[in-house]
């Protein structure tokens, strides 16, 4: 009776306390990003953010409030430089199959001012900084996400099991149950586990590695079969004479002593024959 009488203290996370260690490694990131700013910090951050704690958000917001919602899309699309509620838009299109234009609305509207803001700052204050470091950082952390979503559905959507990578990618890996399962939280994907789903040995950056090996073999068998043999003679051309190569490389043969041509009578020389007896 009395239990019943005290309330229940709610979370302010939604679907699960997990959440909160993603929120906390998405303030670590701003804070590794400030100290240590340069362009290497950036590119890894906007790859691994996005494929994590900006992935999961997209999916499964992460409070229960919707104006906390909206601020902390606003701060990833700051820490990313890519407004969120644009990308969670594109991205629901990319699970659904379809491809509408994307809508113009207000939310979206205030992070890409924002975002804008931010670069303008960046870039009267810091113009050096801005174009050397951040701009190709950026560029390299996109590149590495458009890597990162080619191999994941580049013979369907494939699955990474490694541990390590879903450890440290909180279960990134299991792509194919998380499109069959678009809302099922992060940690539930394991239990979600498809036999017989594709999948492959290697992180979905690293599945060059598999793509590559046809490529490889190919140039392999090409440099094998070139008419070469190291000294520019085409295959099939008649290898010269060794003594003929040498005695070109070394002059006539010297005959008797100190003289040239035929041996004289009586040259008992090294070089010149020995006269009749």
């Amino acid at each position: 009776m009395t239990s019943a009488l005290v309330p229940r203290s709610k979370s302010s996370l939604r679907h699960s306390e997990w959440d909160a260690v993603l929120v906390a490694l998405s303030l670590a990131h701003a804070i590794v990003l400030i100290s240590v700013p340069s362009a290497v910090v950036i590119a890894l951050g906007l790859w691994w953010n996005s494929n994590t704690i900006a992935h999961n958000f997209i999916h499964t917001p992460f409070f229960r409030s919707r104006l906390l919602n909206r601020a902390y899309s606003v701060y990833l699309s700051v820490l990313l430089g890519i407004p969120q509620t644009l990308w969670r838009e594109r991205h629901l299109q990319h699970h659904s199959g379809s491809h509408r234009c994307l809508r113009w609305t207000r939310a979206v509207a205030i992070e890409v001012i924002v975002v804008a803001t931010v670069w303008m700052i960046l870039a009267v204050s810091a113009p050096r900084f801005f174009l050397t470091v951040y701009v190709p950082g950026y560029i390299t952390g996109l590149t590495l996400c458009f890597l990162q979503v080619h191999f994941e559905h580049v013979r369907g959507t494939i699955s990474h099991y490694g541990w390590l990578y879903n450890l440290l990618f909180f279960n990134d890996g299991y792509h194919v149950e998380h499109h069959l399962r678009p809302g099922e939280h992060w940690t539930r994907l394991p239990m979600r586990r498809q036999p017989g789903a594709l999948q492959s040995k290697w992180p979905p950056v690293l599945r060059w590695i598999d793509a590559s090996g046809p490529i490889m073999r190919l140039a392999a068998s090409i440099l094998i079969s070139m008419p070469h043999n190291g000294r520019g003679r085409a295959r099939g051309a008649p290898r010269p004479a060794p003594h003929r190569a040498q005695n070109a490389r070394r002059g006539p043969r010297r005959s008797g002593a100190g003289r040239w041509g035929p041996p004289s009578d009586g040259d008992g020389g090294s070089g010149g024959a020995k006269p009749p007896g």
